[in-house]
């Protein structure tokens, strides 16, 4: 039912502040939004999945090994292997090195399963007995 201005009549009567009955869509759809109860909330999307589960093991961030960015950068390192560096006469040893872009694409963030490095170092963890 619409009014001659193109309202219906209970948009125009909940502006005039008249209550107007809730249909019981609108009622589940309160419930979700609010998260109270009804079949309808356990369809709610996943959580992302954890960094660890979706990327390499071995991938972390250079100075928090925890902070992995999720396309090729800088400071994503590898901690599956030690480098070395030279400062002046020291030679100091990084628990990761860094890893390439096209390396962390192809690897890193994707199929890691595949990475020489990963393969080396669960092949390591497999004859340790770890």
């Amino acid at each position: 039912m619409t009014t001659e201005s193109g309202i219906s009549f209970v948009a125009a009567s909940s502006l005039a502040g008249v209550p107007s009955q809730a249909s019981p869509l609108s009622k589940v759809r309160k419930s979700v939004l609010k998260g109270t109860g009804g079949a309808l909330n356990s369809l709610s999307t996943p959580t992302s999945l954890s960094a660890k589960t979706k990327y390499c093991p071995y991938l972390g961030g250079r100075k928090n090994r925890s902070k992995i960015i999720d396309y090729p950068a800088a400071s994503n390192v590898c901690y599956g292997e030690e480098s070395r560096e030279k400062k002046l006469l020291r030679t100091i040893i990084l628990p990761f090195s860094l890893v390439p872009a096209p390396r962390q694409r192809e690897f890193c963030l994707a199929t890691f399963r595949r990475c020489p490095l990963y393969l080396a170092q669960e092949k390591e963890k497999a004859e340790n007995g770890e």
